[in-house]
């Protein structure tokens, strides 16, 4: 989580946003440290996140842990 923390509050602006809302989902766009671009979507039914980084941790990737941050953000 600090990795995300520090990427959020340095970067999370400029490299990570949301794309767009429906019923169902939030589509995010996050460019990775490495400069990859991943898209990360929740599934608002489910409270679920997925990444298209496939990180094989049980943990959710840091892409996820910004969306996160930046969701609560909107939210406070």
């Amino acid at each position: 989580m600090k990795k995300a923390e520090k990427i959020a509050k340095t970067l999370a602006e400029d490299k990570c946003f949301k794309i767009s809302e429906t019923e169902k989902y939030i589509y995010y766009t996050c460019k990775g440290v490495t400069n990859h671009v991943y898209d990360i979507i929740y599934y608002k039914g489910q409270d679920k996140w997925k990444c298209s980084c496939n990180n094989i941790r049980k943990s959710d990737c840091y892409h996820i842990e910004i969306c996160k941050i930046l969701q609560n953000r909107e939210i406070a």
